[in-house]
């Protein structure tokens, strides 16, 4: 009996070791972040410091996305223009750099927070828009068609479609910044974050372990 119970919990034990040597990597900044493959080199700032530095690299693309329309408004139809490549009218073409701009600032951002953080946002990301590349320009496109097509019962012009996205590249989601708003009153160093960070895949990736090493020792 004592032997099968302990065999019960060989697998569970294996998981909790690995999230363990995955927290000490991170807490270390060693562990390889998503998309580069590389570590954080150090940097490993907390919650609110990254998204301090993400709202500043909107605010750098905001600047340069109205300079770019002020251009477009001066240029003739057809004319080519510096920095902005691709097919399409001149706001369609800034509506794909301002994606790739929105984009890059969200991944440059989180390389400089935790990599278990960054691993999660990803899967979170590809789950709430039910794609592997949400931030497709494609994909961003469809997406900013189908919410003017809601609000004006009918279908949008691509123009106006363009002139959406360029203006949400430059804006954060309310809610994430209200939350992390919240927890500035009392900021947690980044271990304490990492704690939070590692709780829930560490005891469901424990768990699921354990049902899976008593329905197998069941099962044979």
């Amino acid at each position: 009996m004592r032997s099968s119970h302990f065999r019960a919990w060989r697998c569970p034990l294996f998981v909790l070791v690995f999230f363990v040597v995955v927290f000490v990597l991170d807490s270390k900044c060693c562990l390889p972040h998503p998309l580069s493959g590389k570590p954080a080199h150090g940097t490993c700032l907390t919650i609110p410091s990254v998204r301090e530095f993400y709202h500043e690299q909107l605010r750098q693309w905001e600047h340069r996305a109205e300079q770019y329309k002020a251009e477009i408004a001066n240029v003739s139809s057809g004319e080519s223009m510096s920095g902005l490549h691709g097919s399409g009218s001149g706001l369609c073409r800034l509506a794909d750099a301002s994606i790739n701009a929105r984009y890059q600032a969200r991944v440059q951002s989180r390389l400089k927070g935790s990599a278990m953080l960054h691993w999660q946002l990803l899967v979170r990301d590809m789950w709430a828009y039910t794609s592997l590349a949400p931030f497709e320009p494609q994909s961003m496109r469809e997406r900013q068609r189908m919410k003017l097509r809601s609000i004006q019962m009918g279908e949008p012009k691509e123009e106006d479609v363009c002139l959406g996205l360029v203006s949400s590249s430059t804006r954060s989601n309310r809610h994430v910044d209200a939350a992390v708003e919240a927890i500035k009153v009392a900021p947690p160093s980044y271990t304490q974050e990492l704690l939070r960070i590692f709780l829930a895949p560490t005891s469901f990736g424990v768990a699921a372990a354990y049902v899976l090493e008593v329905s197998f020792s069941l099962c044979w």
